[in-house]
């Protein structure tokens, strides 16, 4: 007596039912750290629109970005507050870099924070140097950027721009990204550069001067990704304690 054999099934009703369960799944897999997250959760990040800190929260939950809110917070010390404030489920900011060492803004917010770390990551970090289009390049040009930019870029501005100055903006301005925003509404000096990431310039258009002013091509930050701890958890960072 021959066993019945029963057919396969096809390749689209696999992709179909795979579908529906991941329709019906209520959450999202983070592609790094593989913690589950509901779908709907606001991710807070210490940047703005074309910054790095955008960048590495693409990086991190990669496909499921549409289902998530991103809320764009600048500094640290926001993304810690709007954390405990309930107003985010989880926030994202950049503590350390392979070339400027310890990022300082989240050094302080993370000692007045309770917040727990569900993990770290890193991406690679390239700088570009832009301008407006409608200003012409100068020998004396005030370059802005976030404090860790020019640690970062500090030998190679040294020697290829040695006449730039360097400006921190204040404020929400400490922000690569907020401070090029700045720059094309007119908010800030227009005769000012802005160094930081490729993505500013497509998306303000402005000209990109030169690029990978980073002092060594292997240049990565490390990224955390927190959310706030049940009250039986809560526990400060040490140096607040």
């Amino acid at each position: 007596m021959s066993l019945r054999q029963w057919p396969k099934k096809s390749p689209d009703l696999e992709k179909l039912a795979l579908a529906v369960k991941m329709d019906e799944e209520p959450y999202y897999l983070l592609t790094k750290s593989g913690h589950k997250v509901k779908k709907g959760s606001i991710f807070g990040i210490q940047g703005g629109i074309g910054s790095f800190n955008e960048e590495a929260f693409y990086s991190l939950v990669g496909q499921h970005a549409n289902n998530l809110c991103l809320e764009y917070l600048f500094t640290t010390e926001r993304v810690l507050s709007y954390l405990n404030e309930k107003k985010i489920n989880y926030g994202i900011f950049a503590f350390h870099n392979s070339l400027g060492g310890i990022v300082e803004e989240s050094i302080e917010a993370m000692r007045s924070h309770y917040f727990q770390i569900i993990c770290s990551f890193q991406i690679p970090i390239k700088h570009f140097l832009m301008k407006r289009k409608d200003v012409l390049l100068k020998e004396n040009m005030v370059v802005m950027a976030h404090p860790q930019v020019f640690r970062q870029c500090n030998q190679t501005l040294l020697k290829k721009y040695p006449d730039f100055c360097r400006r921190v903006g204040e404020g929400d301005l400490i922000d690569t990204a907020a401070a090029a925003c700045a720059l094309s509404e007119g908010r800030i000096d227009k005769n000012a550069c802005i160094l930081g990431p490729k993505g500013l310039a497509r998306i303000y258009n402005f000209e990109i001067i030169d690029s990978n002013l980073q002092d060594d091509k292997n240049n990565l930050t490390t990224f955390f990704l927190v959310n706030d701890p049940s009250p039986r958890k809560r526990i400060r960072t040490s140096g607040g304690c």
